[in-house]
C-alpha cells in the first residue's frame, strides 16, 4: 500500500524538482539523412555513478528531460552502432546515430538463464514488439496472434478462440502471462480472446518443445506474454478507446508512477461487444454478445541486487446466447447467461550475486477460475425474465491452480560452462456437478536441469533433463538437447530434440461441457501423452546503408502417442479418447526488407502436413499438408507524423481429421480463404495524441464451407466454419501523458 509519507514525496517531487534542475531537448537522428529515430533507447548516468535513469525517445526520437548536472547520456537503436556522449543541465543535444550491421535488439526472458537479445538465443524466439502491438490495433491476443505465419486460430461463437502452431493445438501450447500459466482451458484451449493487450509490452512466441522448462503443454511451444513494467518515467499513463462498426466498444487506461526505487502500477478496461448474426431473421447470434472487465495492479521493490514484483489481475466476462423465439406464438424463448472470472495472484522475486553472473528467481502463484451458468426463460411481450427450474440448465465450474517454482542459474559469457536447476510444483482442483464426484485434483512435482557448453563462441549446445511425478498417472522422463551455431555474425543456425509428456488434464478426464451448441464428456479412462519433437532453423541478415535484409527458414517434425482428441459420438456430442499416433510435419521460410526508416516488407510461406492412426486403422497411407502465407507492407512519415500498414493472410484448404466411435478416421476439408487488414495512424500535439483508422476483414469473410465434415465442436454449423463477422472499420483514439 502506498503511504500516505511516499505519497506527498511523490507529489512534492512532480511539483519542487523542475525548479532545482534544467530541462533538456535530446533529439536522437540518423546519421546521413537527418531522420529521427522513434523509442530509441536512452541511459543519462550522472558523472558520480549516483543517478542514472533508463528512457525511450517519443516517436518523434526526442525526449524532454530535467537534469540536474553533468552527465553520460549512452543511445541505442534497433540496426544502429551503439553511442556514448556527455550533456549538461539546460543543453539541448542532437545525436546521431550510424546505420549498422542489422541486430535483433529484443530482450527476451522466456526460458532463459538470464534476459538475452532474441537473436542470441538458444531457441527460436520471435518477439512481437511494442511497435508491431502499435501497427496491428489487435483488441485481443487472439486477434494478434493470428497474423503469425505458421500460427492458426479457429473461432467459436460459444468457446472463443482456438490455436494451433505447427500443427498441434492448443493443449500442446503453454500460454503464460509473465511466466505464470493462464488457467481456464476449454475444450483444451484457453480463449485467447479473454487476454486483453491494454497493459502488454510485448509477446514471445518460442517456436519448439518447451516440455523441459514448462512440463506439460509445451510439446509445440510457449507463448509468454509480457507486461508493461516502468522503468523511466515518474509518471506515466494512457488512455484508450476503440469502436468497430460491427458493435465493439473498448476503454483502457494505464496509470504507473516511480518513486525512488518502487514502482506502482495499475490498469482497467473495459470491452463491449454487442455480437453478430449473419440471419437477422433469427434471434440467436453466430458470435455471442459479451462483455469483458478487467483490471490489475503490481508493485515492483528495487533493492542493490534483488527485484520484488507482487501483482494481482482479475478478469470477468458475461457471455449472452440468446435462444430462438418458440412456436406456436413466438413471443417467448430460453437465454444462457455464462460468467467466467478468473484470478490470478503472483509473487517474483529475482536477485543476483556473484559479480551479476549467478541469479536465483523464485515464483509463485494462485490463479482462480470460474464458470457459471444460468438458463432464464424470457417473456418478450413483457421483458421478464425467470430462471428455469431445471437443475441440469444451471451449474458452475471452479478451478484452483497453486503454483511454485524457483531455479538456480550461472550465465557467464566469458565461461565455457554454464548451468540452470531448479524446481516446479504445480496442483490443481476442480469443483462442481459437471465434474466426476464434483472434487477432484491432479498435481505435478518436477525438478529440472539443463547445461549450457559455449564452445568457441561460436557453437552452443545446451542438453536439459526433467524429472517429474503425477499424482495420478506414471510420468516418464522428459529431456531436450539444443543447438545454436553462429560462424558468422550474420548467420543463426539453430536445431533441437526433445521428448515430452503430458498428463491428461481435470477437464479432459472428468468435466462434461453442455450447452445448446456443445456437448463435451470428459474420460476417466485417458491414458497419458508421449512424444517426440525435431526442429531446425535457419536464420541469416544482410544490410547496407539503410537496407536490411532477413531470410529465415525451419522444419519440424512431431510425433505424439497416445495424443488426446475428441471422437465425435453422434451431432454434436464429442468424448476425448487416445490415438494411437499422431504426426505433424513441415517447414516455414520468410522473408524481411527493411529500408530504414520508412518502409517494412515481410513475406512468410509455411507448409504443415498431419497423419493420424487408430488403434484399429493403419496409419494413413497420404499425409495431408495445407499452406499459409502472410505478408505486410508498412510505411511511415517521420517528418508528418503519418504512417500506415497493411496485412494479409492466406490459408490454404485445410484438412480435417474426425474420429467417429468406431474409431475410423474420417477426413473433411475447410476450404481456402484470405483476411486483410489496412490501417492509417497520425500522432498529434508532440505525439500524446494517437488517432488509428481502418479496415479489417477487406475480404469479407464471415463462414467457410468444409466439406465432408458434418458439423464439429468447432463449427459454426453443418458444413460451415466460423472466421469472423465480415468487413469491418474502426477508429482508435490514445492519449499519453509521460514525465520524466
Amino acid at each position: 500500500m502506498l503511504k500516505f509519507g511516499s505519497l506527498f514525496f511523490f507529489l512534492l517531487n512532480i511539483i519542487i524538482y523542475p525548479v532545482f534542475s534544467q530541462e533538456s531537448i535530446i533529439k536522437v537522428l540518423s546519421e546521413g539523412s537527418n531522420e529521427p529515430l522513434p523509442f530509441s533507447n536512452v541511459c543519462i548516468e550522472s558523472i558520480n555513478g549516483k543517478d542514472k535513469v533508463f528512457v525511450a525517445t517519443d516517436a518523434g526520437g526526442k525526449i524532454r528531460i530535467n537534469i540536474t548536472q553533468k552527465s553520460l547520456i549512452a543511445v541505442s537503436y534497433v540496426g544502429f552502432e551503439y553511442k556514448i556522449d556527455t550533456i549538461y543541465p539546460g543543453q539541448n543535444k542532437s545525436i546521431f546515430l550510424k546505420p549498422s550491421a542489422y541486430t535483433t535488439e529484443e530482450m527476451v526472458v522466456s526460458a532463459q538463464y538470464q534476459p538475452v537479445k532474441a537473436d542470441q538465443s538458444i531457441y527460436k524466439i520471435d518477439v512481437i514488439s511494442i511497435n508491431r502491438l502499435d501497427q496491428r490495433k489487435a483488441t485481443n491476443v487472439s486477434e494478434l496472434l493470428a497474423a503469425q505465419p505458421y500460427i492458426k486460430i479457429n473461432h467459436d461463437g460459444a468457446l472463443g478462440s482456438k490455436i494451433s502452431m505447427n500443427g498441434l493445438t492448443g493443449e500442446h501450447i503453454k500460454i503464460l502471462v509473465d511466466g505464470i500459466p493462464v488457467i481456464g482451458r476449454m475444450d483444451g484451449n484457453i480463449d485467447l480472446s479473454q487476454l486483453n493487450l491494454s497493459n502488454v509490452d510485448h509477446i514471445e512466441i518460442i517456436d519448439g518443445p518447451m516440455s523441459v522448462v514448462y512440463g506439460s503443454n509445451a510439446l509445440a511451444g510457449a507463448i509468454n506474454i509480457i507486461t508493461k513494467e516502468n522503468r523511466a518515467y515518474r509518471l506515466l499513463s494512457n488512455v484508450d478507446a476503440y469502436y468497430e462498426n460491427v458493435g465493439v466498444y473498448n476503454f483502457s487506461a494505464y496509470l504507473s508512477g516511480k518513486i525512488n526505487k518502487s514502482i506502482y502500477t495499475v490498469n482497467a478496461s473495459r470491452n463491449f461487444f454487442d455480437g453478430f448474426k449473419i440471419t437477422d431473421s433469427l434471434r440467436s447470434f453466430d458470435w455471442n454478445p459479451k462483455r469483458q472487465y478487467e483490471t490489475g495492479a503490481f508493485l515492483i521493490q528495487n533493492f542493490k541486487q534483488t527485484k520484488l514484483k507482487i501483482s494481482a489481475n482479475y478478469f470477468n466476462e458475461l457471455l449472452l446466447d440468446k435462444g430462438n423465439l418458440m412456436a406456436p406464438y413466438f413471443e417467448t424463448a430460453f437465454d444462457r447467461y455464462f460468467y467466467t472470472n478468473r484470478l490470478t495472484t503472483n509473487l517474483d522475486v529475482v536477485s543476483k550475486f556473484m559479480d551479476n553472473k549467478h541469479f536465483i528467481n523464485f515464483l509463485t502463484s494462485y490463479s482462480y477460475y470460474s464458470r457459471h451458468k444460468n438458463t432464464f426463460f424470457k417473456d418478450l411481450t413483457t421483458l421478464e425474465k425467470q430462471l428455469t427450474t431445471n437443475s441440469d440448465d444451471h451449474d458452475t465450474s471452479v478451478f484452483d491452480a497453486y503454483i511454485a517454482r524457483a531455479f538456480l542459474s550461472k550465465n557467464d559469457t566469458s565461461s565455457f560452462f554454464n548451468y540452470q536447476l531448479g524446481f516446479d510444483f504445480n496442483a490443481e482442483t476442480g469443483l462442481g456437478k459437471r465434474i466426476a464426484n464434483q472434487l477432484q485434483t491432479i498435481a505435478d512435482y518436477a525438478l529440472f536441469v539443463s547445461t549450457r557448453f559455449d564452445l568457441k563462441s561460436k557453437l552452443q549446445l545446451q542438453p536439459g533433463l526433467r524429472l517429474s511425478y503425477n499424482t495420478r498417472y506414471r510420468s516418464t522422463p522428459v529431456y531436450s538437447v539444443n543447438i545454436r551455431y553462429s560462424p558468422l555474425t550474420k548467420l543463426n543456425v539453430r536445431a533441437s530434440f526433445a521428448r515430452g509428456f503430458r498428463a491428461p488434464s481435470l477437464k479432459e478426464l472428468f468435466l462434461n461441457f453442455v450447452d445448446v451448441n456443445h456437448n463435451v464428456m470428459g474420460n476417466p479412462c485417458l491414458e497419458s501423452e508421449s512424444s517426440y519433437n525435431a526442429n531446425t532453423s535457419v536464420n541469416y541478415n544482410i544490410s547496407s546503408g539503410k537496407h536490411f535484409f532477413t531470410i529465415d527458414a525451419g522444419l519440424f517434425y512431431n510425433r505424439i502417442h497416445n495424443i488426446i482428441t475428441l471422437a465425435q459420438i453422434s451431432g454434436i456430442q464429442f468424448k476425448y479418447i487416445n490415438l494411437a499416433r499422431y504426426q505433424t510435419q513441415g517447414g516455414q521460410l520468410s522473408f524481411t526488407y527493411k529500408m530504414h526508416p520508412r518502409f517494412n516488407f515481410y513475406t512468410a510461406w509455411s507448409l504443415t502436413g498431419t497423419s493420424a492412426l487408430t488403434n484399429s486403422q493403419e496409419l494413413l497411407q497420404k499425409k495431408y499438408y495445407y499452406q499459409q502465407i502472410t505478408s505486410g507492407l508498412s510505411y511511415k512519415n517521420t517528418k508528418y507524423r503519418f504512417g500506415w500498414s497493411l496485412d494479409a493472410k492466406y490459408y490454404g484448404k485445410k484438412p480435417q481429421i474426425f474420429i467417429d466411435n468406431n474409431e475410423n478416421l474420417k477426413l473433411g476439408f475447410i476450404e481456402p480463404y484470405s483476411i486483410v487488414d489496412i490501417t492509417v495512424k497520425k500522432y498529434f500535439l508532440e505525439d500524446k495524441i494517437l488517432l488509428s483508422v481502418g479496415v479489417k476483414n477487406l475480404m469479407n469473410y464471415v463462414n467457410i464451407v468444409t466439406t465432408g465434415i458434418q458439423g464439429g465442436v468447432h463449427s459454426g454449423g453443418d458444413g460451415f466454419s466460423q472466421v469472423g463477422w465480415g468487413r469491418t472499420f474502426f477508429v482508435n483514439l490514445s492519449f499519453n501523458l509521460n514525465r520524466l
